[in-house]
């Protein structure tokens, strides 16, 4: 059978670094939002779903200097709207289960970083954040009564 499925989700990650020789940059992205989606039984524990997600990614940004010539910006949450495809494949126990997922988060205007202090023009740290970013997911799931 075929159902509907609306999701609310919240998920966080581990921080990822970049430097260049005048700083060095950590950050790490989070989410929060909603989906809906289609859900097909596949056998009597396995699930999958296809839908669409949108809601708000939250990234953690902390820099530091590495050169006495810059000045490192105080660390900031920055929020930007997200939405994009999914695929989920959950094996379910009853209520609860584990769902694997791919997803695709299209940020409009996505983020950008850049130092106060001077940098070179081929600075890693002078790049937004890709406006279409790949995602995999592991996560805990279960069904309302």
């Amino acid at each position: 059978f075929s159902a509907f499925v609306l999701s609310v989700y919240g998920a966080a990650s581990l921080a990822s670094s970049v430097a260049d020789p005048y700083f060095s940059l950590r950050v790490a992205r989070h989410a929060i939002g909603a989906s809906l989606d289609v859900r097909t039984q596949l056998s009597a524990a396995l699930q999958l779903a296809a839908g669409l997600h949108a809601g708000a990614a939250l990234f953690h940004r902390t820099s530091s200097p590495r050169s006495e010539l810059a000045v490192s910006s105080p660390s900031a949450l920055t929020a930007a709207f997200v939405f994009g495809p999914e695929l989920v494949l959950a094996w379910m126990f009853g209520r609860y289960g584990v769902g694997l997922g791919i997803a695709f988060d299209v940020l409009p205007r996505a983020p950008r970083f850049e130092p106060t202090g001077p940098s070179p023009l081929g600075s890693m740290l002078s790049h937004p954040l890709w406006t279409l970013q790949p995602r995999l997911s592991l996560g805990l799931e279960t069904a309302l009564p």
